[in-house]
């Protein structure tokens, strides 16, 4: 069972890795990235909603991962909370409206409506099966939303400044591999 718990893990920790990827701003965009990113729509919104949202989606992604521990111990009470907590509440159907884009509002709804009650449905049965699946489809949601919007334009946004490098700090041991 414990090997069962480890493969559907790492499965879920690299939806989620993939899914905070398409959530990074494009930088420099040539050939092939330009086109695919000239796809996604950009949500215009004010700097300080866009940090917001950002925030928002941070908090989503980090949910996920206590999710995914949770699960891993087969704790389905912690499961429902964190669900019912993404759940889709005021605040949220005021913030996923006030972004002003129909589709926007309709993968939000999807995300939080929709989603993360069924996954509080299906942690609320015990079945393990059926809450991981219902944590993957969260997790589509999120790379569907992701790969069809965007909040930032880089590098030459009016509302944003490209912040200055900042040095690259390893931890002991770590080291990074060329490719």
């Amino acid at each position: 069972m414990h090997h069962e718990n480890t493969r559907y893990s790492l499965l879920l920790v690299t939806i989620l890795v993939a899914t905070g990827y398409l959530s990074q701003p494009v930088f420099a965009e040539t050939g092939e990235k330009a086109s695919k990113a000239s796809t996604r729509t950009l949500l215009t919104v004010p700097y300080q909603d866009r940090e917001h949202l950002l925030h928002v989606m941070r908090n989503n992604l980090a949910n996920m991962g206590k999710l995914i521990n949770a699960m891993a111990d087969d704790d389905f009470k912690t499961v429902e909370k964190i669900a019912l907590k993404m759940s889709l509440n005021e605040k949220k159907a005021k913030g996923l409206t006030r972004r002003g884009n129909p589709a926007f509002t309709a993968m939000g709804v999807q995300f939080h409506g929709l989603d993360a009650l069924a996954l509080k449905d299906a942690a609320e049965s015990k079945d393990r099966k059926r809450t991981l699946r219902a944590m993957s489809k969260m997790v589509s949601t999120c790379v569907a939303c992701h790969a069809t919007f965007r909040v930032m334009e880089w590098p030459n946004n009016k509302f944003y400044t490209q912040p200055k490098s900042t040095p690259l700090l390893l931890p002991q041991g770590v080291v990074i591999h060329s490719n």
